[in-house]
C-alpha cells in the first residue's frame, strides 16, 4: 500500500516546515524516520516547536498567542532554502 510518506520521498527537493503538535507529530516523526532509513539527502526540516499551524505560538493553556507573528520567520527560512536550493 502507498501511503503519503512514500509519495513525498519521491519528490526533488523539499523543505517542509515542521509544527509538532500532538496531532501531527506522528506523521512528522515517520517523515523523518523514513527520510533517514532512505537515506534521503534532498528532504529539510525546520522545527518550529510550540507552535500551531499558522506558526502563532501556543500559551501554557494551549491557546494561540496572535501578539508574536511567526510568519516572517517561516517565509525568511523558506526564501534562504529557495536560494540555497537554485544555486
Amino acid at each position: 500500500m502507498i501511503t503519503h510518506v512514500d509519495k513525498i520521498l519521491k519528490i526533488d527537493h523539499i523543505l517542509l516546515h515542521l509544527r509538532f503538535i500532538r496531532v501531527s507529530a506522528k506523521i512528522q516523526h515517520e517523515m523523518q524516520v523514513e527520510t533517514i532509513r532512505e537515506e534521503k539527502r534532498n528532504f529539510i526540516f525546520k522545527a518550529y516547536i510550540g507552535t500551531e499551524h499558522n506558526f502563532f505560538p501556543l500559551t501554557e493553556d494551549n491557546k494561540q498567542n496572535y501578539d508574536i507573528f511567526n510568519w516572517d520567520k517561516v517565509a525568511d527560512d523558506w526564501l534562504k532554502w529557495l536560494k540555497t536550493e537554485l544555486r
